[in-house]
């Protein structure tokens, strides 16, 4: 409430969410409402919700000012260190991997930790095999000192 910057992009000050008629999920109507949403589950670190919420917020294109900024506050659960938290984040890295959106996490670090606790990763939250590659083949992941992204 009292974030200007916050406050100064919004279109609207709150999201509704219709609720399925099966009662099990809600439904996002836009991506911005998608992201919010998404955000709020990662900080209640339901994860399994969270992981499949993204695909909701795939995008290749450029966000409004609304998105970039409640994209940026998803950088609030990169503190968050549980196995499935970073298998969440890396699906976001993922699916907005051909917008312009730059993640707010590093992607080479998210890739080790997720790689290191992988025996520990839900299996709701379990990236694909395929997923897993592509995200190493990424020009945003640092795979040695010629990537474009090395920084020593």
């Amino acid at each position: 409430r009292s974030n200007k910057e916050w406050l100064a992009v919004q279109n609207q000050r709150y999201y509704l969410y219709p609720v399925h008629v099966s009662l099990s999920f809600l439904m996002t109507k836009g991506i911005n409402s998608a992201l919010y949403l998404l955000l709020l589950r990662m900080l209640h670190r339901d994860y399994d919700s969270a992981y499949r919420l993204v695909d909701s917020v795939a995008n290749d294109t450029k966000l409004s000012p609304e998105g970039v900024l409640i994209f940026d506050a998803l950088k609030i659960a990169n503190g968050d260190f549980h196995p499935d938290a970073h298998s969440v984040r890396l699906k976001v890295s993922l699916v907005t991997i051909d917008s312009d959106a730059n993640t707010p996490w590093d992607l080479t670090q998210e890739l080790a930790h997720y790689i290191s606790k992988l025996p520990h990763v839900s299996a709701t939250c379990r990236l694909s095999e395929r997923e897993e590659l592509q995200l190493l083949e990424s020009d945003a992941a640092v795979k040695d000192d010629s990537s474009p992204n090395f920084s020593p």
